[in-house]
């Protein structure tokens, strides 16, 4: 007897053998590393203490977040070519994000080979806290 559902029969035909075989997944090639995005940017952590992430969130509001207030003022005080005095380096708890771009990101590089920081994050710290006390903190 001869089922009605054709899931039931026993013979296959061949447009499903076919069917089955285009909906197989490939496999990736694990020879070739992933491109990586040149638009990619990269998240700096700058400690700051209580009262002037209190300032820095007041400054914010024509921003749309503190992170795009701080990185504007990093890429203005970088670009404008200001200049930086230097500045006690505290690693507080509390931590405000900068994301730049690769090119201002490779001009905070820079500056901290010029001015003999040990990390990323004291330049940017320095610079930071160089824009905020030429906004009037």
């Amino acid at each position: 007897m001869k089922s009605i559902n054709p899931m039931f029969q026993k013979q296959k035909s061949s447009s499903t053998d076919q069917q089955s075989t285009n909906n197989v997944r490939k496999t990736a090639k694990i020879d070739q590393p992933r491109k990586r995005r040149n638009d990619k940017k990269h998240d700096i952590r700058v400690p700051v203490s209580d009262a002037i992430k209190s300032y820095i969130k007041s400054g914010s509001f024509e921003y749309d977040s503190v992170t795009q207030y701080c990185t504007h003022l990093v890429e203005k005080g970088l670009k404008a070519g200001v200049d930086f005095p230097p500045c006690h380096y505290v690693n507080y708890d509390d931590v405000v994000h900068v994301k730049v771009s690769q090119e201002v990101y490779k001009l905070i590089f820079d500056k901290q080979l010029e001015w003999d920081q040990r990390s990323i994050r004291q330049a940017a710290h320095r610079i930071l806290m160089g824009m905020l006390k030429a906004e009037g903190v």
